[in-house]
């Protein structure tokens, strides 16, 4: 009697407990097909599913209306992704406890491509970013707390938080991507936890008030060794984010991918001999920067490395570069003079845009090709030398306003370009090798020019005439007198 009682009470909790068990996994299913809630006026997704531990989880996204359903909503940002924010380790949902182990892409900031209706722009006056795409807003929040349940940090997500002032990691996080903290300019200090594994390109960059970077001594993939204020993949060596105040250790190999970018405070660097490689946007941004000294074991300067230095009046390419790749000095307008070694073989686009301090240039006979807008906008360049190897141009290379008078060329065969290399050569003189003056007066475009002479030679040169059409007439005057007033 007492067998049957027993097993009829295990039926009936087996079956209450299997009624429960029902009931949470209708409940557990409604809610994650939802997949959004919002929780103190944050907004998560929370349908997420990680199949290595068979478990959901929740990661904070950007603001949303309640009533629309719609990204970035102005009112939500403005009330509670402001001042200090500390996010939990979990959130409930129903009955249901979810962890956050995760910060979505651009959760805290947004681009006018966000933006649906006027009102939302209100956010307001946000630093605009200075690149060629939609500016970006952070949202003003003044710090931000994460749990130790947190593992990984979106794309962007803080991009252009510009009242940022502190981060806490937490003990636990995993991965750091692209952008995440980028524009964060009222950060002043940053320490990486030991968990960290992963840290992508450009992640501090345009932080421009940062003064010290340290990472926990316990972390196996970075370092900071030796207090030097920067982040250091161990095994590669190479330097991954600095700031105004870092010292790059000795063993350095690569300066990486945007390490400075931005660092407006940077006013010198040393750069040590056993870097070999420095990297696209290393250095872009850098406009205290005003001198610096690249080591002779430097074979490689990416697209961009130095780009819009502003105030940067000498550097120097090493004799092992063979490249000057896309716009790597592009905006440097105060530098006055560069020497060009003689391996390198190829200058790129825009290598040298809106340099506008250079006034000549020697390209030596060992590049073979000059990219599109090479010396473009180079406004106070008034004579250069190309090489004799160069056997392709791309098109505005020497696309100079009207200062460019003089143009000498190596090559005795003249090479085909198109009209838009020399767009203002009906005012310059060209000078030629000796025995080949006929075959660029019958040469395309190259007849073009306003003289075509051979160098050493003294052409006639009409003096005053100041839009090359070998007469002396009140439009040459007019010019004249433009020019006088514009230096006033």
């Amino acid at each position: 009697m007492k067998t049957k009682l027993f097993i009829l009470l295990a039926a009936f909790c087996c079956s209450v407990t299997a009624m429960a068990q029902n009931d949470f996994d209708d409940e557990r299913k409604s809610i994650y097909e939802d997949g959004f809630v919002e929780v103190d006026g944050i907004w998560y997704r929370h349908n997420m599913y990680d199949e290595d531990v068979d478990h959901y989880y929740a990661s904070v996204i950007g603001p949303m209306s309640i009533n629309t359903d719609e990204y970035y909503d102005a009112n939500s940002a403005h009330i509670y992704y402001v001042g200090d924010i500390v996010i939990p380790s979990t959130i409930i949902v129903g009955s249901i406890e979810v962890p956050v182990e995760g910060i979505d892409h651009r959760a805290f900031c947004y681009s006018e491509e966000d933006l649906d209706y006027p009102e939302k722009i209100a956010a307001a006056n946000r630093p605009k970013r200075e690149k060629e795409m939609p500016p970006t807003y952070g949202f003003p929040i003044t710090s931000i707390t994460f749990p130790n349940t947190l593992l990984w940090i979106g794309g962007a997500a803080f991009e252009d938080c510009d009242q940022l002032k502190s981060i806490n990691f937490g003990n636990n996080l995993q991965e750091i991507y692209s952008n995440a903290f980028s524009g964060c300019s009222s950060l002043t200090s940053i320490t990486i936890p030991a968990s960290v594994k992963k840290i992508d390109n450009n992640v501090f960059a345009r932080c421009s008030n940062l003064t010290s970077i340290s990472v926990d001594p316990r972390n196996t993939k970075y370092n900071s060794r030796n207090n030097c204020n920067a982040i250091i993949e161990t095994s590669q060596k190479i330097l991954i984010a600095g700031c105004k105040n870092t010292v790059i250790p000795e063993d350095i190999a690569t300066i990486g991918y945007y390490a400075f970018s931005g660092c407006s405070g940077l006013t010198s660097i040393n750069i040590p001999s056993n870097v070999l490689i420095i990297n696209s946007y290393a250095f872009s941004g850098c406009s205290g920067l005003t001198s610096i000294s690249i080591p002779d074991n430097v074979s490689f300067i990416g697209d961009y490395a130095f780009s819009y230095c502003s105030g940067l009046t000498s550097v120097n390419i090493p004799n092992k570069v063979r490249t000057i790749c896309n716009y790597t000095f592009a905006g440097c307008q105060s530098l006055a003079y560069i020497e060009i070694p003689s391996g390198v073989k190829n200058i790129f686009s825009g290598s040298f845009e809106g340099c506008t301090g250079l006034t000549s240039i020697v390209i030596p006979n060992s590049v073979e090709s000059i990219g599109y807008s090479a010396f473009h906008r180079c406004k106070n360049l008034a004579s250069i030398v190309i090489g004799s190897k160069v056997s392709s141009y791309g098109s505005y290379a020497f696309s100079n306003y009207n200062n460019l008078r003089e143009v000498t060329v190596l090559n005795p065969t003249p090479v085909s370009i198109t009209k838009w290399v020399f767009p203002n050569r009906a005012k310059q003189v060209l000078f030629v090798p000796k025995g080949s003056l006929d075959a660029y007066k019958n040469a395309d475009i190259w007849k073009e020019f306003n003289v075509v002479a051979e160098i050493g030679s003294t052409p006639e040169v009409v003096e005053g005439d100041m839009n090359g059409d070998g007469v002396l007439t009140i439009i040459d005057a007019l010019i004249i007198i433009e020019k006088i007033l514009s230096n006033q």
